[in-house]
């Protein structure tokens, strides 16, 4: 036990493979759950074994969907052939991912921008939706602006006892809303409700990795510019100062970093030729190559002449 521990102690995940496999776990947890649910239901076993399989299937094809646009689209697409419907769409919004969704019909995704009906949806999700799955036959309270459907079934999307979204599964006529396929929609969007609010915390992650990363590498430069012997800024294309290092900030003409990063270098060099300046810049954008550009400096007296500045 003394060898192991140490050993144990230095095995550390990556951060993405650790929330990986959080979602992958949960994932199958969430299809056990509705593997269960389909279970429940009372009708032919070759019914429900086909609907044990749809559930199976969906699941293990959501194991390693690790971005909600993506889970959204499995999802839509496996239950329109999964329940014969003539649309199905899956609506989602949260903080942390905002607006998603999908659909899709007999023609495959839905190109249409304005499938969905953003106002209707909005109030929907307002005015305290159902809990539970309903059908809706009044084509004015329909969420999608297609017309090829005559009735649309509701399950919402629950998320920590909040209502975040719906899959919205349109069909042709109300005799095809039977209960077998309105259970299997409600246990599917169960399961796809948790996926895709796990796949959107694993690319939070992913996206604060790369933020802190490029956070390291900015202070990083910023560590070597300080240390160059040289005065020296650096401009972007709309003439904003990006990076003033240290050598800048001391001496007597020395301007704060705080005070200047952001700002338009003519003005805040607007001591120096402003057309020279920007002739000098515009030269160095269009060639790409490192110029040296030696400038003799005098005090603000007007009299004292300063050893020269080179600009690179």
């Amino acid at each position: 036990m003394g060898l192991i521990a140490p050993l144990l102690a230095r095995i550390h995940l990556p951060l993405d493979l650790l929330q990986q496999f959080k979602h992958q776990l949960h994932v199958k947890t969430l299809a056990s759950t509705a593997t269960s649910k389909v279970k429940q239901l009372a009708y032919s076993d070759d019914a429900r074994s086909a609907d044990l399989k749809f559930v199976a299937d969906l699941g293990r094809s959501l194991l390693f969907t690790v971005h909600p646009r993506k889970v959204a689209l499995k999802v839509a697409e496996a239950l329109l052939s999964g329940v014969d419907a003539e649309v199905c769409a899956f609506v989602f919004e949260a903080d942390n991912i905002g607006l998603i969704s999908c659909a899709f019909d007999a023609g495959g995704e839905v190109k249409r921008v304005e499938f969905l009906s953003r106002p209707r949806f909005e109030e929907w999700a307002q005015l305290l939706p159902p809990q539970i799955g309903y059908a809706e036959e009044k084509r004015d309270r329909f969420m999608l602006s297609l017309d090829s459907h005559a009735v649309e079934y509701v399950s919402p999307l629950h998320l920590g006892g909040v209502i975040k979204g719906a899959i919205v599964t349109g069909f042709a006529n109300k005799q095809s809303v039977t209960e077998q396929k309105t259970r299997l929609i409600d246990a599917v969007t169960q399961m796809a409700a948790m996926s895709v609010n796990l796949s959107a915390h694993y690319e939070s992650a992913i996206n604060d990795s790369v933020l802190r990363a490029k956070e390291e590498h900015r202070r990083f430069t910023e560590a070597v510019l300080d240390a160059l012997p040289v005065s020296l800024y650096v401009v972007d294309r709309d003439y904003r100062i990006v990076t003033w290092n240290r050598n800048r900030e001391d001496g007597a003409q020395g301007v704060p970093r705080d005070a200047v990063i952001g700002r338009d270098v003519f003005q805040v060099l607007a001591r120096y030729p402003e057309g020279r300046m920007r002739r000098e810049f515009e030269r160095a954008f269009e060639t790409g190559k490192i110029e040296r550009i030696e400038q003799q400096t005098v005090g603000e007296d007007g009299e004292a002449p300063r050893p020269a500045k080179s600009r690179t």
